[in-house]
């Protein structure tokens, strides 16, 4: 996993995540909260705004898992397409010209 994550993200990224120790070999800097003790987001400068959670991280595995349901399984050939579609989904949620656009590909 982490070979993948560094591939992926710039050297300043700044990873959010759980206590699990996977991601301890991480070359990013990274601030955690600690599930086993009832912890889901923390206030580290005490301003009021939680900086530490991993709450849409979660969230966002469970918006895929959710999408894949009607489909009743996917052939792991074609999973990184159906996720790239719910990732396009994510990032474009209003349906506009350069939505459709770049769905169909028109020039």
């Amino acid at each position: 996993m982490c070979p993948f994550v560094e591939k992926f993200t710039k050297s300043t990224t700044i990873m959010y995540t759980d206590e699990l120790n996977s991601y301890n070999r991480l070359k990013r800097i990274r601030h955690t909260v600690c599930h086993s003790k009832y912890e889901w987001a923390r206030d580290d400068d005490g301003d009021s705004v939680r900086e530490v959670d991993v709450n849409s991280s979660e969230g966002s595995w469970t918006g895929l898992r959710n999408f894949l349901q009607p489909f009743r399984g996917v052939h792991k050939d074609y999973l990184p397409g159906y996720v790239a579609i719910h990732e396009f989904a994510i990032n474009h949620k209003h349906v506009s010209h350069v939505f459709i656009s770049a769905i169909v590909r028109l020039h």
